[in-house]
C-alpha cells in the first residue's frame, strides 16, 4: 500500500504594476494603472501622498486621481498580498496651475473662492461642466458665482496651454454653512513695514488663505485673538483684506500702513568737497539726518522734485549714503565716491615735474597751479590717477586744481614754488639689462628713487617694483613695448636717459596669448575685436570674436587660425558692446610669431628612410639634424616637411632649425642599425666514412651598409662527431667540446668572416652541424641567421679470404641497426639485396662476420635500417 501526499500553495502571487497612463499630469489628473494582482488594492500613493481611486473590474484597471500636494515620484499600490511599486516615476508638472483648494459647498448664485497653485490668466471656470462667471482677485484667487443648473461635482479651470480639475467635488446645497469672514477691528491702526498688526473679527480662523495690505500679501498666523499679520515692506497706506475658503472681507475704514524709507538712486555717483548730491527715494522727505561715509552732511528737501539735496562737507570720505527718518533708516546700495587730492609733490621749481594723486574714475582734463594751467599726463594706478604735471612759467605758490568732466577738485594744502632745484628730486643713473621679456626683471640705479616712491612706468605702462640695495628692481609689465623708464616719487619724476626695449613674446600659433585689461576698469563685453599690426603700425589683420556678456580682466586667444607669416607684430584687442561699439582697449602685446612642430610620423628609423614632420610656419625651416648630423629635407607646404635620415646619424634629438631658433621635434630619435649578417655553410650535406676527417666552413657576411657590433656565433655538433681543428680567417683557435662560441667585436659593411673546421666522424649514423650568428643591436633584417647541415657517417668495411672457402667481413664500431647487403656491381641501387638473417646492431668494438664464400664476385655494404 502506498500513500500520495499533495501540498497546494494557496498564497496569492505578489502584485506588480506593469504600466500607467498618462506618464505625467497635474493634480486632479486621472491615471489608469494596470498590472498583476492589483485589483484588491486598499491604498494608492503618489510618491507617498494618498490618492482617491476606483477599481474598474470590467477593464481590469485602477483609476487614481493625482492628489493635491503630490510631487514627482513612483506610484505605489498597496494590497493585502503586498505592495507594488512602479518602475518609473509619475511626473507631476508643478509649473502649471492646479486648484489647491476651494469653498467645499454653496448654493446656486452664491460666491465661492478658488485658490490656485500659481498665478495664471484663467479663461473659463466650470462646475461639473456648467460654465460660471468669476472675478480674479489677489493673483492666485478667484471669486466664482455658482451658476444656475450647477450640480455637485468637480470644479475645473481652463487657461492657455491646459486645464486643471479639482481633486474633490463641490457640493451644491440650498443651506450652506454661514462661514463668511468679517473684520471687526485691527490694531495698531498705523505702522511701518516689519511691524505686527492683530486683526480681530469673525470666522477668520476658518480656512484662512491670505492677508493683504492693498495688493501686497503679508505673512500671518492664527492666534486665539485673531490673525497676527506682518506689515509687508512694500505696503503703502491701504486697506486690509482677509481671504478664506468661505469668502473675502475688506476693511474699508481709513487704516494706514507706512512704508520704510528707501533710497532709490543718487546723482552724481561721485562728488568733491562742496558739491551737491541729489538723493531720490520713497519716504525719505521727512529725514532727520543724512550721512556720507559716516560723516554728517548738511541737506535740504526739494519737495517739488521729491528729493533730498546734500552737500559734501570737508572731511567727507567715500562711503554709502544713509538717510534717517522717524519711520526708519535707508541705506544706499552703492557708495558715493568722494573725489579729492590725497597727496602731491609739495615743492618744485619752474620746469620741474610734480605728481598729484587723485582717486577719480574720470580722466583729468586740466591741471592748474594757483590758476595757471600746465601741461600734464596721467597714469591709472588702481583706484587712483597719478597726474604728472610740469610746473609752468608764471606759476606761484598756492592750491593745485584738477579739472574733471563733472567737477573741479582743489587741494586743501598749497603747493610751494621753489626758486632753486629741489635737492630731493629722484634721478636715474642707469638700468641693467636694458632689454627683456614681459615678466622679466631689471634694476634701476640712481638717487632718491626709494624715497616715497609712488610708481614706476616702463614704456608708458605701470610696472611692479620693489626696493633693493642697488635701487629699484622692476618687473617688465604686460603691454609694454619700447620706451622711456620713469620713476615717480612724491618729490618728482625721474626719466632714464636710455629707453627700455621689450623683447617680443615668441608665440607658437598653438599657444594661447593673454590680453590683459586694466584691473580697475570693469570690462563688460559682448565680444572682442582682435587687431594685429605689422612693424610699420599698419593693421595687418582684424577679426571680430563674439562672446558672452561677461566681466573679465584677461582674454586668451591663439593664432593658429590667423593667416600671418612668421615675424614680429603688435597685437591688441578691443571690447565691443551689444551695439557693436568698441571701447576698453587691452594692453598691447609685442609678439614674434614663430613656427612650431606638431607631429612626426615616426621616432625610430634607419638611414635612408623618410620622416614626415607637421606643424605651422614650417616654410621657415632652414635645416634639420638627427643627433647633430645634418639631413636632407624638402618643404612640402608650410605645414609639412619631409626629411631623410642621414647616413652616419646616431640616436639623439631631432631638431628643426628656423630663423628664430631651433625647434625640438623629439628629444630622442632612435636610429636603428641597417645591416644583414648573411650566413652560408659549405657543404650543406656530406657523406663520410667512419673515422675519416672531413672539412666544413661557414661564412658570416655583413651585407651592410652599417657596421655590425658585438657579434656572437655558435657552432654545434651532434654526439657522433668531434672537432679536430677550428680556424677563423685562417688563424687557428681552440674548439671547446661539441659547442663552440665565438665572439667578434665588429664586422664592417661588406666585410666577412670565414670559420673553417675539420670534423671526424666518430660513430656510424646521421649527424648534423648547426651554425648561428647574432649581433647587437639585433640584426635588422634577420636573414639566414641559423643554418644546419646533415652528415651521414658510414662504417669502413673490409673483406678478406679465409681457409675453408669462407670470407671474413670486418668493420669499426657502429650505432643503430644495419643490414648487410650484397650487389654484383655498383651501377644501380636496385641491385642491392640484403643477406637474410644478418642484422648488425649496437656493436661498440671492432667486429667481424664470417660467411660462406660466394661463387659470384661482388660488393658488400651496411645499410641502416
Amino acid at each position: 500500500m502506498s500513500i500520495l501526499l499533495l501540498w497546494t500553495d494557496l498564497a496569492q502571487a505578489a502584485p506588480t504594476i506593469t504600466r500607467f497612463d498618462p506618464k505625467n499630469g497635474l493634480n486632479g489628473t486621472k491615471v489608469e494603472i494596470t498590472g498583476e494582482n492589483i485589483m484588491t488594492a486598499t491604498l494608492i500613493l503618489f510618491n507617498g501622498v494618498p490618492a482617491k481611486f476606483e477599481v474598474q473590474t470590467a477593464t481590469g484597471v485602477l483609476v487614481a486621481i493625482v492628489p493635491a500636494g503630490a510631487v514627482t515620484g513612483p506610484i505605489v499600490v498597496i494590497t493585502r498580498e503586498g505592495n507594488a511599486v512602479s518602475s518609473e516615476s509619475f511626473f507631476v508638472d508643478s509649473s502649471l496651475p492646479n486648484i489647491e483648494t476651494f469653498t467645499p459647498e454653496g448654493k446656486v448664485g452664491g460666491i465661492v473662492v478658488l485658490a490656485l497653485s500659481v498665478a495664471v490668466q484663467v479663461n473659463r471656470v466650470s462646475f461639473h461642466g456648467t460654465e460660471a462667471t468669476f472675478i480674479p482677485i489677489f493673483e492666485r484667487y478667484l471669486l466664482v458665482q455658482v451658476p444656475s443648473g450647477a450640480v455637485s461635482g468637480p470644479v475645473s479651470i481652463e487657461f492657455d496651454g491646459g486645464k486643471a480639475v479639482s481633486v474633490g467635488s463641490f457640493v451644491v446645497t440650498s443651506t450652506p454653512r454661514n462661514n463668511e469672514p468679517l473684520i471687526s477691528s485691527f490694531s495698531p491702526s498705523i505702522g511701518i513695514g516689519g511691524e505686527h498688526i492683530l486683526i480681530r473679527g469673525f470666522n477668520l480662523d476658518k480656512n484662512p488663505l491670505a492677508v493683504l495690505f492693498g495688493n501686497a500679501a503679508a505673512e500671518f498666523m492664527s492666534t486665539p485673538e485673531g490673525l497676527l499679520a506682518t506689515v509687508p515692506a512694500g505696503g503703502l497706506s491701504s486697506s486690509i483684506s482677509v481671504v478664506t475658503l468661505w469668502g473675502v472681507y475688506t476693511a474699508t475704514d481709513s487704516s494706514a500702513v507706512t512704508r520704510l524709507p528707501e533710497i532709490g538712486r543718487f546723482e552724481p555717483t561721485s562728488g568733491t568737497i562742496g558739491s551737491e548730491v541729489r538723493v531720490f527715494g520713497t519716504n525719505i522727505l521727512n529725514a532727520d539726518e543724512v550721512t556720507i561715509g559716516g560723516i554728517r552732511v548738511p541737506f535740504h528737501v526739494d519737495p517739488v522734485s521729491g528729493m533730498l539735496v546734500a552737500k559734501v562737507p570737508p572731511g567727507a570720505v567715500t562711503g554709502k549714503i544713509v538717510v534717517r527718518t522717524p519711520n526708519g533708516t535707508a541705506v544706499s546700495g552703492e557708495s558715493i565716491d568722494i573725489i579729492k587730492i590725497s597727496r602731491f609733490t609739495p615743492i618744485a621749481s619752474v620746469g620741474g615735474e610734480i605728481v598729484v594723486i587723485v582717486n577719480s574714475k574720470e580722466p583729468v582734463l586740466g591741471v592748474e597751479f594757483n590758476g595757471v594751467y600746465s601741461g600734464f599726463y596721467q597714469i591709472r594706478d588702481g583706484t587712483n590717477l597719478l597726474v604728472v604735471a610740469k610746473v609752468p612759467d608764471g606759476a606761484t605758490s598756492g592750491p593745485i586744481t584738477l579739472d574733471l568732466a563733472s567737477f573741479r577738485v582743489t587741494s586743501r594744502e598749497a603747493f610751494q614754488l621753489s626758486q632753486v632745484p629741489v635737492p630731493e628730486l629722484p634721478k636715474i643713473f642707469g638700468m641693467f639689462p636694458s632689454t627683456g621679456l614681459v615678466g622679466s626683471q631689471f634694476t634701476i640705479t640712481g638717487s632718491n628713487l626709494t624715497n616715497l616712491t609712488l610708481a614706476v612706468q616702463v614704456a608708458g605702462t605701470l610696472a611692479e617694483y620693489f626696493p633693493s640695495p642697488d635701487g629699484l628692481v622692476v618687473t617688465v609689465p604686460s603691454g609694454a613695448i619700447q620706451g622711456a623708464v620713469k620713476v615717480m616719487t612724491l618729490h618728482g619724476v625721474a626719466v632714464a636717459m636710455d629707453t627700455f626695449a621689450v623683447e617680443p613674446y615668441k608665440v607658437r600659433r598653438n599657444e594661447p596669448v593673454c590680453f590683459a585689461w586694466d584691473p580697475n576698469q570693469e570690462v563688460r563685453t559682448m565680444g572682442y575685436t582682435l587687431y594685429v599690426l605689422d612693424q610699420r603700425g599698419s593693421i595687418f589683420y582684424e577679426e571680430k570674436i563674439p562672446g558672452k556678456d561677461s566681466t573679465t580682466n584677461c582674454t586668451s586667444i591663439n593664432f593658429s587660425s590667423v593667416p600671418m607669416p612668421n615675424g614680429r607684430y603688435t597685437a591688441l584687442m578691443k571690447a565691443y558692446d551689444d551695439q557693436g561699439i568698441e571701447s576698453y582697449p587691452s594692453g598691447r602685446i609685442l609678439l614674434e610669431v614663430v613656427p612650431y612642430l606638431d607631429t612626426i610620423s615616426r621616432d625610430v628609423g634607419s638611414a635612408g628612410e623618410s620622416v614626415l614632420i607637421t606643424g605651422k610656419g614650417l616654410d621657415d625651416v632652414t635645416g634639420i639634424s638627427f643627433g647633430g648630423v645634418a639631413a636632407e629635407y624638402r618643404v612640402v607646404d608650410p605645414e609639412t616637411v619631409e626629411v631623410m635620415i642621414p647616413v652616419g646619424a646616431s640616436s639623439g634629438p631631432l631638431v628643426a632649425m628656423t630663423s628664430t631658433g631651433g625647434l625640438l621635434a623629439v628629444s630622442e630619435f632612435y636610429i636603428t642599425a641597417d645591416f644583414d649578417l648573411a650566413l652560408t655553410l659549405n657543404p650543406e650535406s656530406e657523406t663520410v666514412v667512419q673515422g675519416r676527417d672531413f672539412s666544413y666552413e661557414y661564412v658570416i657576411l655583413n651585407i651592410g651598409p652599417d657596421t655590425a657590433l658585438d657579434i656572437n656565433t655558435f657552432l654545434s655538433l651532434s654526439v657522433g662527431m668531434d672537432i679536430v681543428s677550428l680556424k677563423i680567417n685562417g688563424l687557428e683557435t681552440v674548439p671547446v667540446g661539441l659547442e663552440s662560441s665565438l665572439h667578434f667585436d665588429s664586422i664592417g659593411g661588406g666585410e666577412s668572416i670565414v670559420v673553417s673546421a675539420i670534423f671526424r666522424g666518430k660513430w656510424v649514423g646521421d649527424g648534423f652541424i648547426s651554425a648561428a650568428v647574432r649581433a647587437s643591436p639585433a640584426d635588422v633584417n634577420q636573414k639566414n641567421n641559423v643554418l644546419n647541415s646533415r652528415v651521414a657517417i658510414f662504417p669502413e668495411i673490409r673483406v678478406s679470404h679465409r681457409p675453408g672457402n669462407e670470407i671474413e667481413i670486418t668493420w669499426d664500431s657502429i650505432q643503430n641497426e644495419f643490414a648487410l647487403q650484397f650487389s654484383k656491381d655498383l651501377g644501380s641501387e636496385e641491385n642491392w639485396r640484403s643477406i637474410p638473417g644478418v642484422v648488425i646492431s649496437n656493436i661498440d668494438s671492432r667486429s667481424a662476420l664470417v660467411l660462406p664464400l660466394s661463387e659470384q664476385a661482388g660488393f658488400f655494404r651496411l645499410q641502416r635500417q
